[in-house]
């Protein structure tokens, strides 16, 4: 995914597989980008890791991905 290579320049392949791991596209998700965004309920169904009222799918990764990174702490 070219975009994790520009998000991360210094990420090895391996790295990059590793962030693919932890925030993963299942493939539920629609990837159009006219389909319907919505929150969903947490329990049943798409999880926040694909789908949003912001974004679905691959984008909905991209998101969360660039989120953690934002906002992660080191001690």
């Amino acid at each position: 995914m070219a975009w994790l290579h520009l998000l991360f320049p210094l990420f090895t392949a391996a790295d990059i597989s590793k962030i693919l791991l932890y925030y993963p596209n299942n493939g539920n998700a629609s990837t159009s980008l006219t389909a319907p965004l919505y929150a969903t309920n947490g329990l049943t169904g798409l999880t926040a890791e694909n789908q949003s009222d912001l974004a679905n799918g691959p984008q909905q990764v991209r998101y969360k991905a660039e989120t953690a990174q934002s906002y992660s702490h080191r001690t």
